[in-house]
C-alpha cells in the first residue's frame, strides 16, 4: 500500500475519534452547565429561604418580647382624682332561669378584662402591643371595636368577658334584601339610614313607636340560615341574628318574651317556636282625596280581574254590573263575551287608566303601589272588597269557621296584599302552591284569612299575635349582611310582620385590648352613668374614657355608626360617671365636680 494513503487514512480514523471525542466533551460541559445553573438556583432559593428564616426568627424574639410586657405587672399609680373608700357600681349580670326567677351574679371587674389567648393572638397580629405611640394604639383599637362590634341592648344585665364579645361579632345580621317598616313604608335593610325612623313596638306600653336608627353596620357576606314561619313567609338570617322568642307556656308568666340567638332556638316545643308578630301596624297616612273608596274598590277589581293591552285598559267578570253601577256610564265602554262566554268592558275614562295601569298590566306582574298601601283604612278596606269579589272564595274551616281566601300568581301582589293585611288588621297565610293542575306552570299564591286564626290571638298585648317559626334551613349560598340599632325599644319589624330584637357594648372589649397592648391602668377607664341628649333625657350607659398624650381625658364612644377623626373630650361633654369608673386595677368615685360635670 502506497505511504502516503495509508498515512491519510490512518489520520482520517483519528479525525473521526477525536470528533466524537470531542462531541462527548461538550455534552459533559452541558451537563455540569445544567448543574452549575441548578446549584446556582438552589443557592438563591437557600439564601431566600435563610433570610425568610431570620425573619421568623425576629418577629417571634419580638412576640416574645410583646408577650413578656403583657406578663409584666401593671406599675402604675392611682390617679388623684380617684376616691376608691366610696362604692362604685360594680357590673353584674341577670340570668333567667327556668322558672322564670332571676338569679344576679356580681363580677369583679379584674374578671371582665382578663388576658384571654384569643385576644392576645389578635392584638399581636393587629400590631395594637407593638405600637409605641400610645395615642395611635388607642385610635387603632377604637376604630376596630367600632367597625367590629355594635352595641346590645337588653332589659336585663348582660355584661360579657371580652372574649364572648369578639366571638359573636358574625351575629345579629340580616341579609341586605330584606325589607323592614320605616317611617315612609318598606325599604331594604342595606337602604334604611342613621336617623331614619323606623317602626318598632314598645312592649313595656303596648304599643308601635317611630324611633331613629341610632346605629347600622355592614357586617360582610355571611352564610344565610332561612327562617320559615308558619304564615308562608320566610326571612335570610345570619346565624346568630337574636330573635326575641316565647319563654314560658302560658302567656301570664313574666317575662313572656327574651332574646335567643336565632340557632339557639328550641324548635321541639311548639311555645319555644314562637315570636311575636304584627296584626295591626301603624303606618303613616297619607291620603289623596281623588282617590275615593269607589276607586280604591274599582282597583281592587282590576288586580284580581283586569289587564291592561297597550293603551287599553279592561276588566272582566260576572260582576261587572256591581263595580259600573259606582261610576258614571260613559267611563266604560259596551259590554262584551269574551271567547269563554265571560262578561268584559273597556275602561274609557282616562284618569282611571293611569290608576289601574300603575297595579301592573297582566296577572303575573300585578302589584300594589307604594303610595296607595298610605291610603286611610276606608279606602284600603274597599280595596280589599273589590279584590274579593273578583278573585276571593268562601271556605270552611275544619272547625267549621268561614276562611277567606284570595289567590295569585303573582309574588309581589302576595307579599303586598300580606303588608295591607297587616295595616288592616287582617293578617293573611300566604300557601304556595306548586302543582294546582291549572293553566300554566306558574305557582299559585293562596292568601287565607281566618277571623279566629292563631295569627290574631291575643297573647297579653295590644296589637301583636305570634307565629311559629316552622325550621331553619342553613344554605351554602352567602350574601351581604347589615343590622341596625334602633333607639329605646330596641327591635324592628320585618315586611312579614315579624317583630325580631337588634343588638354589642364594646366598652369591656376595648378596656381588654388596651390592657393587651400595654395601656397602663392609670390612663382607662370603664366610666358607668348617664348619657344626656340634648332635649334633656337620659340613658343609662357604659363607655370608656382614657388619657391621650395631651393630658386630657377622651370618651371612646364604641356605639358610634362611623369612625371619627378624634374622640369627644369628656370635661363638659353629655356623659356623667355618677356610678363611678373602674378596670382590672383601680375602681372608685370621681372626686372633683363642678355644675354637675366632670373636671378630669
Amino acid at each position: 500500500m502506497d505511504f502516503v494513503k495509508w498515512l491519510k487514512n490512518l489520520l482520517g480514523c483519528k479525525e473521526e475519534y477525536y470528533k466524537t471525542v470531542i462531541e462527548e466533551k461538550q455534552q459533559q460541559i452541558e451537563k455540569l452547565n445544567q448543574l452549575i445553573y441548578r446549584f446556582s438556583n438552589d443557592l438563591e432559593k437557600y439564601k431566600n429561604k435563610i433570610s425568610a428564616l431570620n425573619n421568623q426568627i425576629k418577629t417571634l424574639e419580638y412576640q416574645i418580647k410583646s408577650l413578656n410586657r403583657i406578663l409584666e405587672d401593671d406599675d402604675s399609680e392611682k390617679p388623684n382624682w380617684l376616691d376608691d373608700t366610696k362604692p362604685y357600681y360594680k357590673p353584674k349580670r341577670e340570668i333567667l332561669r327556668p322558672d322564670g326567677k332571676i338569679d344576679t351574679v356580681e363580677y369583679k371587674p379584674e374578671d371582665l378584662y382578663a388576658k384571654y389567648p384569643s385576644l392576645v393572638k389578635y392584638a399581636l397580629a393587629s400590631g395594637f402591643v407593638g405600637e409605641d405611640d400610645i395615642d395611635k394604639k388607642l385610635l387603632s383599637i377604637w376604630h376596630f371595636v367600632i367597625k367590629w362590634l355594635k352595641y346590645q341592648y337588653d332589659k336585663f344585665e348582660d355584661w360579657r368577658p371580652a372574649y364572648i364579645t369578639f366571638k359573636y361579632r358574625k351575629g345579629d345580621c340580616i341579609a341586605y334584601y330584606e325589607k323592614i317598616y320605616t317611617e315612609t313604608g318598606l325599604k331594604p335593610i342595606k337602604d334604611v339610614k342613621v336617623g331614619e325612623k323606623v317602626w318598632t313596638y314598645n312592649f313595656d306600653k303596648q304599643k308601635y313607636e317611630l324611633k331613629p336608627v341610632t346605629k347600622k353596620w355592614y357586617k360582610g357576606k355571611l352564610q344565610i340560615f332561612r327562617t320559615y314561619f308558619r304564615n308562608g313567609t320566610y326571612i335570610d338570617f345570619s346565624q346568630n341574628h337574636p330573635m326575641i322568642v316565647r319563654r314560658v307556656q302560658k302567656y301570664k308568666s313574666a317575662p313572656f318574651y327574651h332574646k335567643v340567638y336565632l340557632t339557639d332556638i328550641n324548635l321541639t316545643k311548639w311555645w319555644t317556636r314562637k315570636v311575636p308578630f304584627a296584626t295591626k301596624l301603624k303606618r303613616k297616612i297619607v291620603d289623596n282625596p281623588k282617590i275615593t273608596e269607589d276607586i280604591a274598590f274599582l282597583a281592587g277589581y282590576y288586580v284580581a280581574e283586569g289587564w291592561k293591552d297597550g293603551n287599553k285598559v279592561s276588566i272582566c267578570g260576572y260582576n261587572l254590573d256591581t263595580v259600573m253601577n259606582k261610576f258614571p256610564e260613559e267611563y266604560f265602554g259596551k259590554i262584551k263575551l269574551n271567547k269563554n262566554g265571560v262578561p268584559q268592558v273597556v275602561i274609557r275614562n282616562k284618569f282611571l287608566k293611569y290608576i289601574l295601569s300603575q297595579f301592573g298590566s297582566k296577572a303575573i306582574n300585578k302589584k300594589i303601589p307604594h303610595w296607595f298601601k298610605l291610603l286611610p283604612d276606608n279606602k284600603l278596606n274597599a280595596f280589599w272588597s273589590g279584590l274579593f269579589l273578583g278573585d276571593g272564595q268562601h271556605k270552611k274551616s275544619k272547625r267549621g269557621h268561614d276562611r277567606l281566601v284570595i289567590s295569585t300568581i303573582s309574588k309581589q301582589l302576595a307579599y303586598d296584599l300580606l303588608e295591607i293585611g297587616l295595616y288592616l288588621g287582617i293578617p293573611p297565610y300566604i300557601f304556595k302552591q306548586t302543582n294546582h293542575g291549572g293553566l300554566g306552570h306558574n305557582p299559585i299564591y293562596r292568601l287565607h284569612y281566618l277571623q279566629y286564626s292563631h295569627f290574631r290571638k291575643d297573647y297579653g298585648f295590644k296589637d301583636i299575635s305570634e307565629v311559629s317559626i316552622s325550621g331553619i334551613v342553613p344554605l351554602s349560598k352567602s350574601v351581604d349582611m347589615y343590622d341596625i340599632e334602633v333607639a329605646d325599644n330596641h327591635n324592628f319589624i320585618l315586611w312579614n310582620g315579624v317583630i325580631t330584637h337588634n343588638c354589642e357594648d364594646g366598652t369591656i372589649l376595648f378596656l381588654t385590648l388596651a390592657r393587651i397592648s400595654g395601656i397602663k391602668a392609670d390612663s382607662i377607664f370603664n366610666a358607668c352613668g348617664w348619657f344626656y341628649t340634648n332635649d334633656g333625657r337620659k340613658f343609662g350607659h357604659s363607655f370608656p374614657i382614657a388619657k391621650m398624650s395631651d393630658g386630657k381625658w377622651y370618651v371612646f364612644e364604641t356605639t358610634l355608626d362611623f369612625i371619627p377623626s378624634k374622640p369627644m373630650l369628656f370635661k363638659g361633654s353629655n356623659y356623667s360617671a355618677d356610678w363611678g369608673v373602674h378596670n382590672w386595677k383601680f375602681g372608685g368615685m370621681i372626686k372633683n365636680k363642678v355644675n354637675g360635670k366632670w373636671q378630669i
